[in-house]
């Protein structure tokens, strides 16, 4: 405005004096007085107009001026330092709260951090403001250095002021979402430190952000516990019972609302803890109310929560040598009467698991519990594993199938190529399969149950004991599922028998790899066990061999035993290195003290005295007998040699 302004009175001053130049003598005094009345109006003009803001400093400029604030801030922090390590009494408190009220990043952000720990000691009572100053510095979204410091100041605080490593430790948990490397690590340090100076108030702060923090803050949190916590418990846990107990409850907490994975981790850290601490009985009553559900086999995540629940009751089995839990009756009801009957629609990586775990809980399960499990299980062997009588009848279809689809292809004349490929796949999808890992577990399950309820059979199999009774006869019903349920067993132990013979072979490949032996193997021990317990079924009365190791564990068993070779002794292996062949030129023997010194050969009184068992001393310097008549002969001949020398030294002479 101001600019538009000048313009207008640089024009006006310019056209003035044309106008009176060309105008008469007679207008001159008009315009002379005319002419002095335009200049007012434009100082009314800018006075009137606004007044322009001052431009804004170039950036230069306002960096050295944010340089020169921070200069002195640096500098005063320094005299700062100067007048508290010389006098720090009550009387510069003033002096003190100047380092608590900086608020901007940069080089006296960080000065302040490493002073404000330095002489909080000397005012107790501003405590809570040199915290809450950290706190402010801790929350720098620009400078990662100063939220490293301000962390790196707390541990310190609380070493004076233990009261406040709970509230120190609710800040710093909270920075564990950091980004950059480097700040997470200094995070996890100062943690540690915090917990060094009072755990229960650290691990306090550490489950309360676990329980009520975001998915985020909460995998880390639970992940320091696992990767840094744990693995210091003897160095951190002091008194050790006292706090693991205290640790143990804030686990159990925590585990009324987890996740499958949070549930696995969280009952491993509690399986490290001492047995007063967390003893078996209570993990198995954990594991029990996770278990105790809806389960829905179409939910994966119910699915994998009842796995996850089964392999935790498994491997707390072996810590309750062998007791029977409410636990265990719950996860094989479930397994057997929900997960089988929709065994299809389970996911393929919890089948196998699921088949496994009811395996080995049935040892553990009383005979109430084993009548409500073996219905559904014999269902379930029913339903899965098909009769020759089935398979041919699909061969059959199969065949009727590629006749009709073959004239099919004759009428629209396609090609001999193009039919083939149709015909593979179709062959391949109606082919019989049986899956020889789940035929094992059902009937490991079969005869670990059966053991405890025999007489139930009867109503499922028709089976019966043999009392020579007239009512050892059996009803036209129990013979039909008799001859059913013993047809399915000839089928499997046929198959399992034809298999094996194949893997055996496979085995003796030369071309095979270890992978391909160690696979061979399982497939030879799970073919095994399926032949011995079909047979077993099979008998009249049917024979149950409840001790039958699973495959899975004898494989396991062989891995263990095999340890790594021998390595060669040094020598040798600088020789192998250099590519020498070590058996072929072996390095020479070492030399003893005593080699290539002359030892007589043994007397006839050594002789007898090695034989009668007497045990005589050999001097290894001489090599002659240190017994009393071996040194008496000694003695004689040495004498008789010095004798015939001097005689002869003096015949000489």
């Amino acid at each position: 405005a101001a600019a538009a302004a000048a313009a207008a009175t640089a024009t006006t001053t310019t056209t003035a004096p044309a106008e009176t130049a060309k105008a008469p003598a007679s207008d001159k005094k008009d315009a002379a007085a005319e002419a002095p009345v335009a200049a007012p109006k434009v100082a009314e003009e800018q006075k009137a107009a606004p007044v322009a803001a001052p431009a804004a400093a170039p950036p230069a400029e306002q960096k050295k001026l944010l340089t020169d604030v921070e200069d002195a801030f640096t500098k005063r922090f320094y005299e700062i330092d100067q007048i508290l390590t010389d006098t720090p009494t009550p009387e510069n408190s003033t002096v003190f709260e100047e380092l608590l009220r900086v608020k901007e990043a940069g080089r006296a952000a960080k000065l302040a951090a490493q002073l404000i720990p330095k002489y909080v000691k000397h005012y107790p009572t501003k405590t809570d403001d040199a915290i809450n100053a950290l706190f402010d510095l801790c929350e720098d979204p620009d400078d990662v250095g100063t939220r490293v410091l301000a962390a790196r100041a707390m541990p310190l605080i609380a070493q004076q002021y233990p009261e406040h490593t709970g509230k120190l430790a609710h800040v710093v948990v909270q920075l564990l979402q950091a980004e950059t490397p480097v700040e997470q690590d200094n995070i996890k340090h100062t943690l540690m430190q915090l917990l060094r100076v009072d755990v229960k108030g650290a691990l306090e702060s550490l489950f309360n952000h676990i329980v009520d923090g975001n998915d985020v803050l909460r995998a880390r949190a639970v992940s320091f516990l696992e990767a840094k916590v744990l693995p210091s418990r003897e160095s951190l846990f002091q008194p050790r019972e006292e706090v693991e107990q205290f640790f143990a409850s804030k686990v159990k907490r925590v585990l009324e609302d987890v996740t499958c994975e949070e549930f696995r981790t969280f009952m491993n850290m509690l399986s490290k803890l001492s047995p007063k601490a967390a003893p078996w009985a209570d993990l198995l009553e954990v594991v029990s109310k996770q278990a105790d559900f809806d389960f829905d086999p179409n939910n994966a995540e119910h699915v994998e929560r009842l796995a996850a629940c089964a392999e935790k009751a498994c491997l707390l089995t072996k810590a309750a040598q062998g007791h029977h839990h409410a636990v265990h009756g719950n996860i094989a009801k479930l397994i057997a009467t929900k997960a089988l009957p929709a065994f299809d629609q389970v996911p393929e990586k919890y089948k196998l698991p699921l088949l496994k775990r009811l395996v080995e809980v049935s040892p553990l399960l009383d005979a109430e519990e084993t009548k409500g499990i073996l219905p559904a299980l014999h269902a379930f062997f029913m339903s899965t594993v098909p009769t020759k009588q089935d398979k041919l009848k699909e061969a059959d279809a199969v065949k009727e199938g590629e006749k009709e689809k073959e004239k099919e292809e004759k009428e629209k004349d396609l090609k001999k190529e193009e039919q083939k490929e149709p015909e593979k796949g179709q062959q391949k999808e109606q082919e019989p399969n049986v899956n020889f890992s789940h035929a094992e577990c059902v009937l490991l399950a079969l005869h670990r149950l059966a053991a405890k309820a025999p007489h139930f059979l009867r109503g499922l199999c028709g089976y019966r004991e043999v009392t020579g009774q007239p009512s050892d006869a059996p009803a036209p019903e129990e013979e039909t599922k008799m001859h059913a349920f013993a047809e399915r067993l000839a089928f499997l132990a046929g198959s399992a028998e034809h298999y094996n013979r194949q893997a055996k072979q496979r085995a003796s490949n030369a071309k095979a790899t270890e992978h391909d032996r160690e696979l061979v193997q399982l497939l030879v021990c799970t073919t095994d066990n399926i032949r011995t317990l079909a047979h077993a079924l099979s008998r009249k009365p049917p024979q149950f061999l409840p001790t039958t190791r699973p495959s899975w564990k004898q494989q396991r068993s062989r891995a263990e035993k095999k340890r790594p070779a021998t390595p060669l002794p040094k020598p040798l292996r600088k020789r192998a290195a250099a590519g020498a062949n070590p058996a072929a030129n072996p390095s020479p023997p070492k030399r003893t003290r005593y080699e290539g010194v002359y030892q007589p050969p043994e007397r006839r009184g050594e002789t007898r005295a090695k034989a009668a068992g007497t045990k005589m001393d050999v001097d290894k310097k001489q090599g002659t007998p240190a017994s009393a008549e071996g040194k008496r002969k000694h003695h004689k001949r040495g004498g008789r040699r010095r004798y015939n020398k001097g005689n002869a030294g003096a015949g000489a002479k």
